[in-house]
């Protein structure tokens, strides 16, 4: 199997992280083991770091590291689309609240901080209804998953009042 290579400013950041150069404490049995084997592998008698487990992981079980850091890729590749699709949908809203209306209000939407749906865990957006054609209520949630049920067409409510279909995360 191939050696992993770091490059030396990636390996640079590692060394200096806090986790990476934190003492691995024996608290369970694959803990134990694992500290022992890298203890002995490395000759060290004390103080096995997340570090050095990662580099003789990375000598002796490449295939593990190269799975949890593919892993660690897709989750966050995943999520940054997420969040860029979050972003589409708040701006198409503030393009689409800054359209005056017969008053000449405008619309505003933000993005809830601690609401998200129920149903796909996505976070939930919030706008000033138009209160013309919704009297009486103060917001419009929908979520910001255009692909949920909840996206379209939302909810409205009044002051305080929160929709079913959001879970507070706070």
């Amino acid at each position: 199997m191939a050696e992993i290579k770091f490059k030396e400013d990636v390996e640079k950041e590692l060394e200096e992280s806090e986790d990476y150069r934190k003492v691995v404490e024996k608290d369970s049995e694959l803990k134990n083991f694992v500290v022992d084997y890298v203890g002995n592998k490395l000759k060290k008698e004390l103080d096995v770091t997340v570090g050095d487990i990662i580099e003789v992981f990375a000598e002796d079980f490449p295939e593990f590291l190269l799975s949890v850091a593919e892993e660690n890729f897709i989750r966050g590749y995943s999520q940054a689309l997420a969040d860029v699709d979050i972003g589409r949908v708040l701006e198409e809203k503030e393009m689409r609240g800054k359209r005056k209306t017969k008053k000449g209000s405008r619309h505003s939407s933000w993005s809830s901080s601690n609401r998200i749906c129920k149903k796909c865990n996505y976070p939930v957006v919030v706008t000033q209804p138009d209160v013309q054609n919704h009297p009486g209520c103060d917001y419009h949630w929908y979520c910001s998953n255009k692909q949920c049920f909840n996206h379209d067409p939302g909810e409205h409510t009044g002051d305080m009042e929160c929709p079913e279909w959001t879970v507070d995360m706070s």
